[in-house]
Order: C-alpha cells, then structure tokens, then sequence
C-alpha cells in the first residue's frame, strides 16, 4: 500500500508541476493579450485624427491656392 501512496504522491507533483507551467502559460498570453488591446486602442486613437487632420491640409490648400491667384492678380495690375 505504501508503493501505491508513494506512486500516487510522484504523479500527483507531476501533474502539479505541468499544470504550473500551463498557468504561467496563459498567464504570459493574457499579459500579451493586454499589450495588444493596448497598441489597438492608440492605433483606434491615431486613425481617428486622420480625418480631421486631412480635411484641415484640404482647407490650408485652398487658402494657399486663392492667395496664389490673389498674389498673381497684383504681379499683373
């Protein structure tokens, strides 16, 4: 009976240890996992000012445009 508990104790420690290393598996994934939702948010937060930034070079464009065309008009009088 003693061969049996001492047999039982080893593969006990056995699944001990693998079912360890398994959690400190899942728990390196879950730490990426965070690392990752964040990078998402700033990339989220980078391409949410595009618009606004591109529609601003449009107007700046524009003004430079007609400043252009104003400038011309005087190089011409």
């Amino acid at each position: 009976m003693t061969n049996d508990h001492n047999y039982i104790g080893v593969l006990l420690e056995d699944i001990q240890s693998k079912l360890q290393g398994v959690a400190e598996a899942v728990s390196d994934l879950n730490a990426k996992a965070d690392r990752t939702d964040v990078r998402l948010g700033k990339i989220e937060d980078n391409t949410n000012i595009i618009p606004a930034q591109k529609e601003a070079i449009k107007e700046q464009t524009i003004q430079l445009n007609d400043h252009e065309q104003r400038i011309s008009r005087l190089e011409i009088a």
